[in-house]
């Protein structure tokens, strides 16, 4: 199972955060799907929407803080946020933040970073 869909449909790319059990909060491995799909898109316009209840509500804290285990050690936060970014604020391919619900932490971020929302 991925973390971000990605629909085409005519020559758009739909790229949805599909997680909604957390209301789409990101994971290491969501921002290097977000990436991935933004790098590799030959649309001609990109949509970021979440899955409902929310657009996106920013890092998986669970994930940031250890796993989830109570009393477990904080992880080194590696910089995701850079590499997605970069792919968003470098394409040549407009991009669309269709903002379903709350948008918080990094997912307001990634609704900023869209040419329209």
């Amino acid at each position: 199972m991925t973390d971000v869909r990605v629909d085409r449909i005519g020559e758009v790319d739909v790229l949805t955060i599909d997680r909604p059990e957390v209301r789409n909060a990101l994971r290491y491995r969501s921002y290097d799907e977000l990436e991935m799909a933004v790098r590799t898109s030959t649309a001609r316009c990109i949509v970021i929407t979440g899955a409902d209840p929310a657009f996106c509500s920013g890092d998986d804290v669970r994930e940031v803080m250890g796993g989830g285990a109570e009393g477990a050690a904080p992880v080194s936060v590696k910089p995701r946020l850079t590499p997605a970014a970069d792919a968003l604020l470098h394409t040549d391919i407009p991009v669309i933040a269709a903002v379903n619900g709350a948008a918080v932490g990094w997912g307001m971020e990634l609704a900023l970073m869209a040419d329209i929302r």
